[in-house]
């Protein structure tokens, strides 16, 4: 008889997710509380514009690939490589490209800084080790084989990701130049930790750009949900939008269904592809709730369609003001809105990309305190102002206010209710200092038959790593099948 199941979450994760278990033969349906699929990866249109509301940043095309072609799937997606992985503005008017071209980069590092281009190699080939380490033991590991964890091996492997080293202070080993590290503790974090918290093992996520290289999808991320939505469909997953799911049912210690549409929906097994708080809290009614003891981070987003081009401006930019250093304290430390904003300006148009030719399509995206207090927070006004001012009058995008034609503000509010999380942008627990997990809590300890798409998706603001956590989850489901018959077989 075919198996029956839910997936909770139409962002890249629950999609992944669906096409995997739908591949496996599952009977998959799907409930997705907006009109759209995508999640934080969903592009939105204003006007004649077309905006990713998320990173048009994709670090593993081969997680894609890989799961496209194993679910059936020959039709090859559209990955664009980036020469200049992102360009970065210092106060000082000097300007950094990073790329996965060493000939590029020795370029740069001859005319940055130097000192530290032995330092450079030398971090390559560490974070390429780190890298290996990671892939083998949480990106690829299920986390189903539970003989592995405390092994020999593992905390072999576990010791040498520099469990106790802060990602600051491995970048302090290598590099001599304060720009240098705040551009690698950047480049990793995207400003969703403090990198004076976060564990150094994260850098490996350096060693994909500045040794695999950065892909965007041609079209936007908008063309990607498009692609997996149509290769669910093809598999039979129904597919329910504006559907929130209101609980998850559950009959004694077994998953029974989910309740949405104000009518039950029975299934054998529940996949829950959104914010684990919300899960638990909202779904479960659990009272016990573990939340994230430091504070992370959200968003403040403009998306700005702006009837001139910037021809210095590449695909990713990063902006930083003469004290970059206080971003970090005002955001992690003090938890408000900071007045020295790091900037990044995403433009696709840079690529070849941009659907209005001649214009741009500017992602305006600075990080701000998770936690609300209204009593900190500036009216979204004065804050878009502000980084209006500081763009056109500091960093040199000239005629940005006055060829402005179309804009959208998102502040976390917003984009908590885009995204389906409490957490907004942040990372997960799964990335705090000291408590490098390897193995993330994909199956739920009480309820049988409920599981979670692995919180490596939180390593990046990036698809591939959300993908992955619909495979991880996909592929601990079976395991979990395949211990069942065998149980049977003996009995």
């Amino acid at each position: 008889m075919m198996r029956t199941g839910v997936v909770i979450g139409g962002g890249v994760a629950g999609l992944v997710t669906a096409i995997q278990l739908a591949a496996r033969g599952v009977k998959v349906t799907l409930f997705e509380k907006e009109a759209a699929l995508g999640g934080r990866f969903r592009s939105v249109q204003a006007g004649d514009y077309f905006f990713d509301t998320g990173s048009s940043t994709v670090l593993m095309p081969w997680v894609f690939e890989r799961f496209m072609r194993q679910s059936g799937e020959s039709e090859p997606l559209p990955f664009v490589p980036l020469e200049v992985n992102s360009r970065h503005f210092f106060y000082n008017k000097t300007i950094v490209d990073l790329s996965a071209d060493p000939d590029i980069m020795a370029e740069q590092l001859d005319g940055f800084s130097p000192e530290d281009r032995q330092g450079f190699l030398d971090y390559l080939t560490e974070t390429g080790r780190l890298y290996e380490t990671v892939e083998e033991w949480m990106l690829e590991e299920s986390g189903g084989q539970g003989g592995k964890r405390f092994s020999a091996k593992w905390l072999k492997a576990w010791f040498s990701i520099h469990p106790f080293v802060s990602l600051d202070s491995f970048h302090r080993r290598f590099f001599s130049d304060p720009r240098l590290i705040a551009m690698m503790n950047r480049l990793v974090t995207g400003g969703r930790v403090s990198p004076y918290e976060a564990p150094s093992f994260l850098s490996f996520i350096a060693y994909l750009h500045l040794v695999q290289g950065t892909c965007f999808v041609e079209g936007g991320s908008g063309r990607l949900i498009e692609l997996l939505e149509k290769r669910a469909r093809s598999l039979g997953v129904a597919i329910h939008l504006n559907c929130p799911v209101e609980r998850i049912l559950v009959s004694g210690s077994h998953v029974a269904g989910v309740r949405a549409k104000e009518e039950n929906w029975s299934a054998q097994l529940v996949v829950s592809a959104v914010d684990n708080i919300q899960t638990q809290t909202e779904l479960l009614e659990r009272t016990k709730v573990k939340h994230s003891d430091q504070p992370g981070s959200s968003a403040f987003l403009c998306l700005w369609g702006v009837k001139q081009p910037f021809p210095f401006l590449h695909h990713h930019n990063y902006f930083y003001p003469s004290d970059y250093w206080r971003h970090d304290i005002d955001l992690f430390d003090q938890q408000r809105w900071t007045e020295s904003p790091i900037i990044y300006v995403g433009n696709p148009s840079a690529s070849g990309q941009g659907r209005v030719a001649t214009e741009s399509r500017l992602h305006v995206k600075v990080n701000v305190p998770l936690r609300k207090m209204d009593n900190e927070k500036p009216s979204y006004t004065a804050y878009r102002d502000l980084l209006l001012f500081l763009l056109e009058k500091v960093w040199g995008l000239k005629g940005l206010e006055e060829s402005l034609e179309v804009e959208e503000v998102y502040g976390p509010d917003e984009l908590d209710l885009r995204i389906g999380t409490q957490e907004a942008v942040s990372p997960g627990k799964m990335v705090r200092r000291f408590r490098p997990r390897f193995h993330d809590p994909i199956r739920d300890r009480q309820i049988k038959g409920l599981y979670y798409t692995s919180s490596v998706a939180d390593f990046a603001e990036d698809p591939s790593f959300a993908a992955l956590g619909g495979i991880r989850t996909a592929k601990r489901i079976e395991e979990d099948w395949k211990g069942e018959m065998r149980a049977g077989a003996v009995r």
